[in-house]
């Protein structure tokens, strides 16, 4: 298994969003040319959204020489491929998850890690989205690990005549839609 390594050292919020789908994540780093208009258009705006918000709200990439957006295989997008599914199978939900008075008292937030996937299947078009803010303790003498919590999680469905690249880049925008929110909730008290 492949993992992120976290810079936590530079300023800014590092920021890793992963997706499953290797010509989406391609395009939104600029390895590979799109050539739909259609989806050109699209990964532009998602492109254009996340310079703003680094510009905005400081947000980086997880370390140096990395992008935002970071590929990652099947078996290891779980959590946004279950909500995909429960979309089909009826479960659709947006859900906003914030920390309880233990959780804020003691730890602190320090990166944000997001997931996304967008799928087609013969029970219909769906996606799933999470975010989780990475958390680490304010006690300056702990060395414990960083503590992922989910603070966003979504499942929706699309039209019957969305293809899987519609699926997938409709799960990026949502991401993208609902970091500004996120970094707000969670970071700009601690920056």
């Amino acid at each position: 298994m492949r993992c992120t390594q976290w810079d936590l050292d530079t300023d800014g919020i590092p920021l890793d969003i992963q997706g499953d789908s290797l010509l989406v994540i391609n395009w939104l780093c600029g390895k590979w040319k799109v050539l739909a208009q259609v989806y050109q258009k699209r990964v532009d705006t998602l492109i254009n959204k996340v310079d703003e918000m680094q510009e905005t709200y400081l947000v980086r990439p997880p370390e140096a020489g990395r992008d935002f957006f970071s590929h990652s295989f099947r078996e290891w997008n779980q959590k946004a491929d279950l909500l995909t599914h429960q979309a089909r199978q009826g479960l659709v939900y947006a859900d906003f998850v914030y920390l309880n008075d233990f959780e804020s008292q003691c730890y602190f937030p320090c990166l944000i890690k997001a997931g996304f996937d967008g799928g087609v299947c013969s029970r219909g078009s769906a996606c799933g989205a999470w975010i989780q803010i990475g958390l680490r303790n304010k006690d300056i003498f702990s060395r414990t690990d960083i503590i992922f919590k989910d603070v966003y999680l979504a499942a929706w469905c699309l039209p019957p005549s969305a293809t899987v690249t519609d699926a997938e880049l409709s799960a990026a925008e949502r991401i993208c839609e609902v970091l500004p929110q996120v970094v707000q909730t969670f970071f700009d008290h601690s920056q």
